[in-house]
């Protein structure tokens, strides 16, 4: 009895078998009607969904297991065409990171909100000016960060996002932690008549504001904020959307707040005024409250060095 292997189609000439018969794959075949020898014709087309010469479609692909395709997904958005692709490599929304850097805690990157991140940036704003004069609630704050996501030519809002060293640091199914968050604006009249900083309609109108600096309390002093200043450095140069070149970046800081004052120092801002003690409100809100001590004007300009 003659047998043939993967290749080679096995027909017969033996009348009770009827159709040839055959099989596409690779097992051995033969005339299972008369066990006649089977005489080799020219060797078919390699594929899993025909067979040659033509057969019933529920014949020809008996032969086969069923072909079942897992969707891959990248969080809650299915992933088309990337059979046998990286996944990590599929297209997301996200902005390209303004700044990257190594800190003792893990890699850092900054870069402009995107609509996840909101409640993540509120809820660190909420927290870590909670109990002072700029305290704001999370309603109030999520509320300015949506806002200021729709009008990009206003402002942009930017987050520090951490792959920390250590694991545990990670919120349950995630792969990176929020960590910080800072505000730029680029409209200063509007800024101005959103905070009630009237000052801030005298500054030259190539310049940016910065505020809403926050920082995860459990992380602080680890270079978080240094790097997100580096990051609006970036971002006021022109580097994110809806933002012509910016040459200065302006600030407050409140009077006795010498961490933040040394910060900003060592970073290059200058202090250029002093003003009156003014109502409460997150730096960038305006929404009013207890009054507070006066404020610092500090300046930087973009692209001196640190």
């Amino acid at each position: 009895m003659a047998t043939y292997r993967t290749g080679t189609i096995a027909t017969s000439a033996c009348e009770a078998g009827g159709l040839p018969r055959h099989r596409t794959g690779p097992a051995r075949v033969a005339c299972a009607a008369c066990r006649s020898a089977l005489r080799p014709r020219a060797a078919a087309p390699a594929t899993r969904d025909r067979c040659w010469p033509a057969r019933p479609a529920a014949e020809c692909t008996a032969g086969w297991p069923q072909l079942r395709i897992q969707p891959q997904r990248l969080g809650a958005r299915p992933l088309r065409a990337t059979a046998g692709a990286d996944a990590a490599a599929a297209v997301t929304d996200e902005p390209a990171p303004l700044l990257r850097a190594q800190l003792p805690i893990g890699e850092l990157t900054v870069r402009p909100l995107v609509e996840r991140d909101v409640r993540g940036a509120a809820l660190l704003l909420t927290r870590a000016f909670a109990g002072s004069p700029e305290a704001v609630s999370l309603q109030e704050a999520t509320e300015f960060i949506s806002d200021q996501l729709r009008s990009p030519e206003l402002g942009v809002t930017l987050v520090a996002r951490l792959v920390p060293t250590d694991p545990s640091l990670l919120p349950p199914g995630q792969t990176t932690r929020l960590v910080g968050t800072v505000g730029l604006a680029f409209d200063l009249s509007e800024a101005a008549s959103r905070d009630g900083l009237s000052r801030l309609r005298a500054l030259p109108p190539a310049s940016a504001y910065l505020s809403n600096m926050a920082v995860d309390p459990k992380l602080r002093r680890n270079g978080v904020a240094r790097a997100m200043l580096r990051g609006c450095d970036a971002a006021a140069a022109g580097c994110a959307a809806g933002a012509g070149a910016r040459s200065e970046v302006w600030l407050h800081v409140r009077e006795g707040d010498e961490a933040a004052r040394a910060l900003y120092a060592g970073f290059g801002y200058d202090e250029m005024e002093r003003e009156a003690q003014q109502s409460g409100g997150l730096l960038g809100f305006g929404f009013g409250g207890a009054p507070r001590r006066g404020r610092i004007l500090m300046r930087r300009r973009v692209g001196f060095p640190e």
